[in-house]
């Protein structure tokens, strides 16, 4: 489900939703069909997730953002990944995901700056890489308490 609880659906006519398990694992569940069989796509913990016009889906969850589809699986950020010399402690993702692949998304890190940062996908000649560019412009320190 989107931010409003309603599935969310493509240019290609696929419709993405989810299924909260509130007897099992308490996570939820990401399907994907466009009319014939449906997809179930992986278990989350979040149900904060979009859909591009190619079929893929970026969404947060525990481990941090991840994209899969028809363009591959990926790993964009995770919690505790090293970003910019320092480590990541909290993420935030909403609906920054486009027809390209590029994700944004905000950050904290352990040394205090937060901002945020767009992880675009860079074409190599076997395989796709998700590389993060920060917007440094949004980029400041927290004030540190002593």
């Amino acid at each position: 489900m989107d931010d409003d609880g309603e599935p969310i659906i493509d240019d290609r006519g696929v419709v993405t939703f989810a299924v909260h398990d509130h007897q099992g694992s308490g996570g939820v569940t990401l399907f994907a069909g466009d009319g014939g069989l449906t997809t179930e796509l992986v278990i989350v913990e979040t149900h904060i997730f979009v859909s591009n016009s190619k079929g893929d889906v970026a969404h947060l969850g525990v481990p941090g953002i991840l994209t899969f589809g028809p363009s591959g699986n990926h790993t964009v950020i995770g919690h505790r990944d090293p970003l910019f010399g320092s480590t990541v402690e909290n993420l935030g993702f909403y609906r920054g995901f486009n027809n390209r692949g590029d994700v944004a998304f905000n950050y904290s890190l352990a040394n205090g700056v937060h901002g945020i940062a767009v992880a675009r996908v860079i074409p190599e000649p076997a395989s796709v890489a998700l590389a993060p560019f920060a917007l440094a412009a949004f980029a400041r320190r927290r004030p540190q308490h002593e």
